[in-house]
């Protein structure tokens, strides 16, 4: 009985070695590489909830996923034309030696790409600054890392930043988010020296605990265990004033506070809007409102 399929095994063994096969097996390759990254999108895309940073896991295992299929589609592809590519060896060699030559950039971005995965400086849905530039990773490739751009305030200004990998070895990083869920800001306000100084720290920290009251505790707790496990002194998670004089007239009020990561900047406005309002209050500067300190979860 396997005498009558040795014609058609034959058969089929002669199209998939040669060119016709090759490319067939080749669109196969690259069709099971998108619809896994299509099922991995799927299913981590249903399995995102209301839990914190939630969204940011769910995004982080999808460009692992990614980065999996990608490497072994091309290993995949590499190995079905071998044949064809070891005789190309010596040419691609010579064009890939052009190629570094003119593409200096290009390869410093590659280089980039492994300093960013083995440092691990930041991860994405972290809070990074880079030079000027700053925002919310969303994607990291092997040429450049993509931000949600954050201006003023940290808010969201709706356009996308891609940073070249590059950039990475001759400007320095500033990582917002190394305390995990939980971040320690501080908001800078300008006070004139006539003020009651202590009064106005006692109103400052009164907003603060305010704004703060519900996730101080969970802000307290996180910062102890995080700190027990990195081995380091992290900032306390009590809200602190500091005065910075400016001039013979002025001082900087800085109010540091703990607070979500996601609502760092919902945090401050509420902070300012309700420090300004126990100011008005105590009949310190001209009368205003004194707004709830509430801050949007939405925010």
């Amino acid at each position: 009985m396997f005498f009558q399929f040795e014609p058609w095994l034959a058969q089929l063994h002669w199209t998939f070695s040669g060119e016709a096969g090759r490319l067939l097996v080749t669109f196969l390759v690259l069709a099971a590489g998108a619809a896994g990254l299509k099922a991995a999108q799927r299913y981590l895309g249903g399995h995102v909830d209301d839990r914190p940073n939630s969204r940011d896991r769910a995004r982080r295992r999808y460009l692992w996923v990614r980065n999996v299929i990608g490497v072994a589609c091309v290993l995949a592809i590499c190995t079905i034309w071998a044949s064809k590519l070891s005789g190309l060896a010596l040419s691609l060699a010579a064009v890939a030696g052009a190629i570094l030559i003119v593409s200096k950039e290009m390869l410093l971005c590659g280089l980039g790409y492994v300093f960013i995965t083995f440092s691990r400086s930041f991860n994405v849905g972290d809070f990074i600054e880079v030079g000027t530039a700053g925002g919310q990773v969303l994607d990291v490739d092997l040429f450049a890392t993509t931000l949600m751009e954050t201006g003023a305030m940290h808010h969201f200004t709706g356009r996308r930043l891609s940073v070249p990998n590059a950039s990475f070895f001759t400007t320095p990083v500033r990582n917002l988010s190394t305390t995990g869920h939980f971040v320690v800001d501080t908001l800078s306000l300008t006070i004139p020296f006539d003020f009651d100084l202590r009064r106005v720290e006692a109103l400052a920290l009164e907003s603060a605990r305010a704004v703060c009251s519900d996730w101080q505790a969970d802000a307290l707790r996180h910062m102890e265990r995080l700190g027990a496990v990195e081995l380091v002194a992290l900032p306390n998670a009590e809200p602190k004033a500091i005065f910075e004089p400016v001039d013979a007239k002025e001082s900087n009020l800085l109010i540091r506070f703990a607070c979500p990561a996601q609502r760092r900047a919902a945090a401050k406005q509420e902070l300012m809007k309700a420090f300004w309002g126990r100011l008005a209050t105590e009949g310190l500067i001209g009368a205003r409102r004194d707004l709830p300190a509430t801050v949007p979860e939405d925010a």
